[in-house]
This record gives C-alpha cells, sequence and structure tokens, in this order.
C-alpha cells in the first residue's frame, strides 16, 4: 500500500511538472538559465569536454537566440538587463548595428545612473587594457588601472548577473582578472553539473532500487 502510494504520488507531481514546463514562458526562461549555465562553465570544462560543448551547443549563440525568441514576444514584459545582455550578444556575434538600436531603445528604460554604461558600449571604443580599436594607442599600466576603475564605475549601477557582467566588461575592454568572477564561474559549475547530472544519477538509484524490489519479489516466489 505504502509503495502504490508512493507511486500515485510521483505520477501526480510528474504530470503538473510537465503541464508547467509546457507552459512557453516557463519553458523559455529555463532553457536561458541552463544556455547562460553552459556559457559560463564552458572555460571550466577539460578540454574534449569543451569542444564538445561548444560544436554541439554552442551555449552564446543559442542564448542569444533564445532571449531574442523570448523577448520578442508581443506579450513579453523582458527585463532592461535582458536586454543589455541580448544587446551584448549581438555585438559578440558582429551585429554592431542590431545592438546600438536595441542600447538605444534600452535608454528610455533606464535611470539616470545606468545611461553612461550604454553609450560607452554603443561608442565600441576600448576603456581597458591593451590596445584601443578606435585609437591604436597602448595604455601605460597608469592609464590601464583607470580605466579599470572607470570600467567598475560604469558596470556598478547595473547589478548584472555574473555572465551579463562578464560580456559588458569584455566589451568595454577590461581584462581577464577584471572581467571574470572565479567564486561565481565555480558556483555556475556546481549547478550545472546538478542540472546534468544528478537526473541521470537519480534515474539509476531509482532502477537499482527497483531491480532490487524485484529480485526480493523473485525470490520469495520462488
Amino acid at each position: 500500500m505504502a509503495l502504490l502510494s508512493l507511486v500515485i504520488c510521483s505520477l501526480l507531481w510528474f504530470s503538473g511538472l510537465q503541464q508547467s514546463l509546457q507552459r512557453p514562458s516557463v519553458n523559455g526562461i529555463l532553457s536561458i538559465r541552463q544556455l547562460e549555465l553552459s556559457a559560463q562553465v564552458a572555460p571550466l570544462l577539460p578540454a574534449y569536454l569543451r569542444q564538445g560543448l561548444a560544436e554541439e551547443q554552442r551555449p552564446l549563440e543559442q542564448l542569444r537566440k533564445s532571449l531574442n525568441e523570448r523577448i520578442e514576444q508581443p506579450a513579453a514584459t523582458p527585463r532592461p538587463a535582458e536586454k543589455l545582455e541580448l544587446a551584448l550578444l549581438d555585438a559578440r556575434a558582429g551585429d554592431r548595428l542590431t545592438a546600438n538600436r536595441r542600447l538605444a531603445d534600452l535608454e528610455q528604460q533606464v535611470t539616470p545612473a545606468q545611461l553612461p554604461l550604454l553609450t560607452s558600449l554603443a561608442s565600441g571604443e576600448s576603456l581597458g587594457r591593451g590596445e584601443s580599436p578606435a585609437s591604436g594607442i597602448y595604455q601605460s599600466s597608469g592609464e590601464a588601472s583607470q580605466s579599470e576603475q572607470a570600467i567598475k564605475a560604469l558596470l556598478e549601477p547595473w547589478s548584472l548577473a555574473p555572465l551579463t557582467r562578464q560580456l559588458a566588461c569584455e566589451q568595454l575592454g577590461g581584462s581577464a582578472s577584471l572581467c571574470k568572477n572565479p567564486a561565481a564561474e565555480r558556483q555556475a559549475l556546481l549547478r550545472w553539473l546538478t542540472v546534468s547530472c544528478l537526473p541521470v544519477l537519480l534515474l539509476l538509484a531509482g532502477l537499482g532500487l527497483l531491480g532490487r524490489e524485484g529480485w526480493r519479489l523473485w525470490r520469495r516466489g520462488g
């Protein structure tokens, strides 16, 4: 009786979960979050796994497509951070025209403190260390330090998610040490492993338990 109750409850739970996942808004959000995790953890994976992930899923490209589909829905009410993320992905893909159009539209929805980031991104000028694509001039270490402080000041009013912050920082010309967040990457890797591997482990554990119970029933019957 207890086993039958467990089976019935599991079926009801699975049915409710399946119905909720079939809603476009829920399914779209889950897909976007999974792609964001994949994009974050790709640099942390071994070379052979990273290559497979890049070839099969291309997480940033898929993320761009999924975000665009969600934002372009008639009833969608995307947050400014989501629009910014899509603009950054457009720019990263080489579509500067679309990226700048999105940034211009976004200017009407943000606070005055958030506007400087949009202006800097639209200009396409690198503020970080190294060679500026606009001027072709190399920065000194002191200038680089000032530039990194300027990048931090531009990003601070937004309180962006780790991946969006990294994309914005890289587009502004920030160094790897400034743009990457090792702690956030490790947390993303843990979540990615949980989402990707835990269902398989649970399935194997469930099959093992069913096999054990079946063996016990067979022995009792024999």
